[in-house]
């Protein structure tokens, strides 16, 4: 049994970045939003503003991570086609996520059959596979897949400075 408590921080951020289309070879700078998610421990309560640091900073580094992945699924505003190989990158990922949650639930069930020898226990894991796949596609795979386009906005040749200026 875990004592203590568990800190979870999510960042969203944006980053300006060059963008630069494989299929017609357009160029333009794009903000994009990466949002992250980090979590932080604190074991019997001890280094409380630790595991709350150890939270942020781990959001902050996977929201970075996640702007450069965005970019690399965003729509090209020239040509309006995606990077062939990022796409098939991104749903081979996606896939295994999906197999690997059905293939853990069943395994689950089948090392209980082992254990129990119930008949019952395979209608049971085969459903709870089936809600897996269902979870980890409508709160992962999905969101995924239909917030790149509204996470990048394609800003062509204006002068940052100028735009932080307007900021203050």
């Amino acid at each position: 049994m875990y004592i203590g408590n568990q800190h979870t921080s999510t960042v969203t951020l944006s980053r300006v970045v060059d963008f630069s289309c494989s299929n017609c070879g357009h160029q333009e700078k794009a903000l994009v939003t990466g949002v992250g998610q980090g979590q932080g421990n604190s074991a019997y309560f001890l280094d409380e503003s630790g595991a709350k640091d150890r939270a942020a900073t781990g959001a902050n580094k996977k929201a970075l991570k996640n702007v450069g992945q965005t970019l690399k699924l965003a729509k090209c505003p020239n040509c309006g086609m995606r990077h062939k190989k990022n796409v098939q990158d991104f749903w081979m990922i996606q896939v295994l996520k999906l197999v690997g949650s059905f293939a853990g639930v069943m395994l689950i069930g089948v090392i209980l059959y082992g254990v129990a020898g119930d008949d019952i226990i395979y209608p049971i894991f085969l459903g709870a596979g089936l809600l897996s796949l269902i979870l980890v596609y409508f709160t992962d795979v999905r969101w995924r897949w239909n917030t790149v386009d509204n996470r990048v906005q394609f800003i062509g040749d204006i002068d940052i400075d100028t735009l932080l200026q307007g900021d203050q």
